[in-house]
């Protein structure tokens, strides 16, 4: 058995490397290595039968996930189901379930933390190389980087691959600085944890990072601009007094990098037109005049245009589709700035989105899987052996980046990116919950020794 794992293990390194060096460029390469993990997981639940035990922690991280993907069925069942009917619901909330055979899968195996800050350590570079291919290079990109997302008419989130020059891959611009976000944060926890590798394993990790933080600038998605700093200041802010001398100066030097790069015009402008732009929608009298037809002024005059829908639906809500022809309503009442259906699939905000979808039941759904999911890791960073505070730190950094993220876009409503929320989470939980039970095995020998094997 230890044998099958151990293979299990290594199998789902290899194709978790896969995922996350073509989730960029080749998203249909990236999803069928996302279900072949999850058929991984089945065997190792197979494998590892007579030992499977849910204790209750565990039992609630399932629950959350069943709940999300529940409440969206049901919601879509009961509000009129969207363009693709069942198959989109599998597609956008589906994978959210394999986290259970992906948990048991790296449960199990008992990879060495270095593995895992490995495989997101090569993503958030292979993320970088694109970006630097798809900003600096378009002209070449355009021949590698294999678009599955077709225009059909349905100007969707994954259809808008930005303007020229900002870096996106194969997906929206905004999906792929959030995840490779996840991906640069996790590598960055490598960087402070990994004290086991030498000088080269140690630069990869650095390389690795500085490539992410790269992808993230070119993609010039303000949101995730914020949140890595916000992120970093969070993790000063839980190890202020357990820092070393060598994870302090890391630490502190990201976040020197990270406000250097502020001053950068590619972000400089983009936060001064953001500003301008909030202070020209304060000042509107007109919903409908110039100064609310702005970028930010759209997304305000959405999230307005949401709040009011959960209003009128509080508990079931109205559905995709029942948003998408009520914002068209609210286009034409005089209400709201006409713009607004431009961005009528969803209102550029993962919390009212779930209270306008969904209504409180899809709220209570959508927090008990991000804030449960942070507890699970926020209550191991401080306290434990060393290789566990790392995988913990990690998922929370991740489900972090998400929630923050959910302020401004709707990371839990794409494939792309709830895709590597669930890889992510269910990869840092199942590492976690690994080394725990090596390290409870360590303490019962001990003892048994200790007493005489009493």
């Amino acid at each position: 058995m230890r044998n099958a794992n151990k293979a299990l293990g290594w199998a789902g390194v290899a194709v978790a490397l896969i995922v996350t060096t073509s989730y960029f460029w080749n998203w249909d390469l990236a999803k069928h290595g996302y279900y072949l993990l999850t058929a991984l997981g089945f065997v190792a639940i197979l494998v590892n039968w007579r030992r499977v035990r849910v204790d209750c922690e565990e039992g609630w991280f399932f629950i959350a996930a069943m709940l999300f993907f529940a409440t969206a069925l049901v919601s879509n069942w009961v509000n009129g189901l969207p363009p693709g009917g069942y198959a989109h619901i599998e597609s956008h909330y589906g994978k959210l379930l394999s986290v259970i055979p992906l948990f048991y899968l790296f449960r199990y195996a008992r990879l060495p933390q270095e593995r895992i800050w490995v495989v997101f350590a090569t993503g958030a570079f292979s993320a970088g190389t694109v970006a630097i291919a798809h900003s600096w290079f378009p002209e070449v990109s355009g021949v590698w980087i294999i678009d599955e997302f077709e225009p059909t008419g349905r100007a969707s989130e994954d259809t808008d691959f930005g303007p020229p020059g900002r870096a996106s891959g194969n997906a929206n611009a905004i999906m792929f600085a959030i995840v490779t976000l996840g991906m640069t944060v996790a590598s960055l926890t490598g960087v402070i944890y990994a004290r086991r590798w030498k000088l080269l394993g140690r630069g990869f990790l650095v390389l690795s990072s500085a490539m992410g933080i790269l992808a993230i600038i070119l993609a010039e998605t303000r949101a995730v601009w914020v949140a890595l700093p916000v992120l970093l200041f969070l993790v000063f802010g839980i190890y202020r007094r357990h820092l070393g001398r060598h994870q302090g100066s890391v630490l502190m030097l990201g976040v020197a990098l990270f406000v250097a790069a502020y001053q950068m015009p590619i972000v400089e402008n983009r936060i001064d037109r953001a500003f301008t732009e909030l202070i020209l929608y304060l000042e509107a009298d007109d919903p409908r005049g110039a100064g609310v037809s702005t970028s930010v002024g759209i997304h305000l005059e959405i999230w307005r245009a949401a709040a009011r829908l959960f209003m009128q639906h509080p508990v079931f809500g109205v559905g995709t589709v029942g948003f998408e022809a009520a914002i068209d309503k609210m286009a034409h009442s005089g209400a709201f700035h006409p713009d607004i259906r431009r961005h009528h699939f969803h209102p550029h905000s993962q919390y009212l989105a779930a209270l306008a979808f969904w209504g409180l039941c899809g709220f209570i759904s959508l927090m008990l899987l991000l804030v449960y999911s942070a507890w699970l890791f926020f209550r191991r960073v401080s306290d434990g052996p060393r290789h566990i505070r790392g995988l913990a730190l990690a998922g929370l950094l991740i489900v972090g980046g998400y929630m923050f993220c959910g302020l401004t876009d709707v990371p839990l409503e794409q494939k792309t990116t709830i895709l590597f929320y669930g890889l992510a989470t269910a990869m840092l939980y199942g590492g976690v919950k690994a080394h725990e039970g090596d390290a409870l095995s360590s303490f019962a020998a001990a003892q048994k020794v200790e007493y005489g094997g009493s």
